[in-house]
């Protein structure tokens, strides 16, 4: 299968490196999910993309720096397969069409999936903004614990919807809102 090229697609003159991860395009944005192996990592991508999201790359991801960008493609002879444990080596593109599939997208955003997790590390709300260096690029990293029973593909796009808005400043303004709520007066019941 060929690899398209796309009309925009960016000339790197970078040292390409590969990865270990999956590659998606979620709401235009490239999402890099990594973790262990029995993560979930192809189940989830198999989940976004029938819910019209895109594969990049599976298993192997190469990655240029172009910029203060990264650019992730698949390995030509990997590109729109994707391994999916009891179901094999899937061919994205026959099943789904070629809309299900892109040469390359930026890697804006890492997802770690972690297994492991006790129940107090799950209920644990982020308050600040992590992130990870890859190749001395600078990107969003979200750690995402006790995957299994979980909405992933939800979590994946509300986690790339906060990242496209001021959203992810909601546990800043609800305590800002609280703490204005203490020192106003009480409201009185009828």
């Amino acid at each position: 299968m060929e690899v398209p090229k796309l009309d925009n697609e960016v000339e790197h003159t970078s040292v390409q490196r590969s990865v270990t991860g999956t590659l998606l395009r979620v709401d235009n944005r490239g999402v890099l999910i990594r973790g262990e192996s029995g993560t979930g990592k192809s189940d989830l991508a198999l989940e976004l993309i029938a819910r019209g999201h895109k594969l990049i790359a599976d298993d192997a991801v190469d990655i240029s720096v172009a910029g203060a960008s990264l650019i992730g493609k698949a390995p030509s002879m990997l590109f729109g397969y994707l391994a999916v444990r009891d179901l094999g080596i899937v061919d994205i593109q026959q099943l789904y069409g070629t809309e299900s599939v892109a040469a390359t997208a930026t890697v804006d955003v890492c997802v770690d999936l972690n297994a492991a997790g006790s129940k107090e590390e799950i209920d644990t709300p982020g308050t600040e903004r992590i992130f990870v260096e890859l190749f001395d690029v600078r990107i969003p990293l979200f750690e995402v614990r006790g995957v299994r029973n979980r909405p992933l593909a939800v979590i994946v796009e509300t986690l790339v919807r906060l990242v496209n808005s001021d959203a992810s400043d909601a546990e800043k303004h609800l305590i800002e809102k609280y703490n204005a709520g203490i020192a106003a007066p009480p409201i009185e019941m009828l």
